[in-house]
């Protein structure tokens, strides 16, 4: 649904019909049928009356419609996040099943492995973004999604993630503007 717009083919204060949305997504209307009829079972659309041709938002995909960080954020998950949940248990047979310790190698990660950028190998996430600037994009307009759920503070998982008291005197340089302030304020602990 998101790489071919379904947010938008359907009118945030009205509805659309199938083969509205099949010209808006330019996909045959028998798929789109098909789309939405899996979208409806976990509540993403829903016909304006039960039996109609008419399709009218939810207001999980108003959200989406409307905020284009939650189409950063939905696009990122569905596209990049789900790909490399599908390789992690591949990616904990080979590399960590029977031993004491998962492996620590990103290149042996379920998210690499998804080998998102297609290069025949496994890559890191954050080469594919170097090389994906659309990708890099989305990934920053998520994570501002992400810091505002309550759960997940970028704090904790920048904190958690890496052994900064491995570097020793060093500075740490963020590329991205926006954590910025998140790797500023863990600097300052």
């Amino acid at each position: 649904m998101n790489q071919f717009d379904f947010y938008s083919a359907v009118p945030t204060n009205g509805s659309a019909s199938y083969s509205d949305i099949a010209e808006s997504t330019k996909l045959p209307e028998s798929i789109v049928r098909r789309v939405l009829s899996y979208a409806m079972t976990i509540r993403m659309f829903q016909e304006a009356e039960p039996g109609s041709d008419r399709i009218i938002h939810t207001p999980a995909t108003i959200q989406i419609a409307e905020s284009p960080l939650m189409r950063s954020f939905t696009g990122h998950f569905l596209e990049e996040i789900r790909r490399a949940g599908l390789e992690t248990p591949l990616s904990l047979q080979k590399f960590s099943s029977g031993k004491t310790e998962p492996s620590q190698e990103v290149l042996e990660a379920g998210l690499s492995l998804a080998d998102l950028g297609q290069t025949g190998k496994p890559q890191s996430i954050w080469d594919y973004f170097e090389q994906n600037s659309f990708a890099a994009k989305r990934f920053s307009e998520a994570m501002q999604v992400a810091s505002k759920f309550s759960f997940l503070r970028i704090e904790d998982v920048l904190q958690a993630g890496f052994d900064w008291a491995s570097l020793g005197q060093a500075t740490v340089i963020d590329v991205s503007f926006t954590i910025f302030c998140h790797v500023m304020r863990l600097i300052r602990v």
